[in-house]
């Protein structure tokens, strides 16, 4: 173990006789988990001492006992008391409890190999790929699913939690599509994102969708928003001082109604309606820009009126 600031060590050596293929730290920086091919370890990062006779698993079987190095440890984590681990492999979930150095089976694969399982950042719950292209949530040290089935169809990559845990992220390289669900109830709070390539993660915030493209980087604000279809209206129409009339077209909004609209939508929109002295100059500037491009001279007098000039009519 190292310290990422000064580049010293913070550790002993914590000696293995096999290679470590994974480790995971606990949220307070004191332990530690390791992982080999046959073993996990427990280490103390002050004194690098073991903390608990390290377990072996065989997770072909329902016991843990010895290994013969037929699971891959694929996930290991802490759950948020930091009393037990979680431990995903090809075969199976497990949750090793220190106090008792016991790890009882959690839910099995479908079949070997079919175990691509995601922990919540928390460790209560763990999502994993089943065989008909759906995910289950899972309770973590239980068989007993605690969501419906998320069917989003195809071979699945691995599912991802956002950072809070509300959101699970799932895709399809297969049909080249991305969907984010609510762990709470199972549903899906997004509709397809299509992508060519749909390896996705989520921002820090939990809001965002970031996944690669071909040549870009995309984005999909998966945000709730608080605003109803009738706010969104109102705000078109105050923007362009027109509705719909009965028969399909467009009528104007006559001054006094606009103005209390304005009031009305300011209130609902403040970060659409409201702009500081510079956002308003370089907003006049880059469209007197454009404005002088296509030769529109009413628009560039507005414009150069806008950034404290005579106004002049051309």
């Amino acid at each position: 173990m190292w310290n990422a600031i000064s580049g010293r060590p913070s550790s002993p050596p914590l000696e293995h006789s096999k290679f470590v293929a994974m480790m995971a730290i606990n949220p307070d920086g004191r332990r530690v988990l390791t992982a080999t091919e046959s073993t996990i370890h427990l280490w103390d990062v002050a004194t690098g001492r073991s903390l608990v006779s390290p377990l072996t698993y065989d997770f072909d079987t329902t016991q843990v006992t010895s290994s013969k190095g037929g699971a891959n440890v694929r996930h290991l984590c802490f759950t948020a008391d930091g009393r037990r681990a979680v431990i995903v492999t090809s075969q199976a979930v497990r949750v090793w409890d220190f106090a008792t150095d016991t790890a009882p089976a959690a839910a099995a694969a479908d079949r070997p190999g079919d175990a691509e399982s995601a922990v919540s950042p928390d460790g209560t719950r763990y999502a994993q790929i089943r065989g008909d292209g759906a995910v289950r949530l899972f309770e973590t040290g239980t068989t007993v699913p605690v969501s419906p089935p998320m069917l989003h169809g195809g071979r699945l990559n691995p599912p991802v939690f956002s950072a809070d845990g509300r959101w699970l992220l799932t895709s399809s390289g297969y049909q080249k599509t991305i969907r984010v669900w609510d762990v709470g109830t199972g549903h899906p709070i997004s509709p397809l994102f299509l992508n060519t390539k749909p390896s996705a993660l989520f921002a820090a915030d939990g809001e965002l969708v970031l996944s690669r493209g071909d040549k870009e980087a995309l984005e999909w604000n998966i945000a709730a928003d608080p605003h109803s279809n009738e706010d969104w209206v109102r705000l078109a129409q105050f923007w362009s001082a027109r509705r719909l009339d009965r028969f399909g077209g467009f009528e104007g909004i006559a001054d006094p109604e606009l103005a209390e609209m304005g009031t009305e939508v300011e209130a609902k929109f403040p970060h659409l309606c409201r702009a500081t002295a510079s956002e308003a100059a370089a907003w006049h500037r880059r469209e007197l820009i454009a404005s002088a491009l296509e030769r529109n001279a009413f628009a560039v007098a507005c414009h150069l009126y806008g950034l404290g000039f005579p106004m002049w009519w051309p």
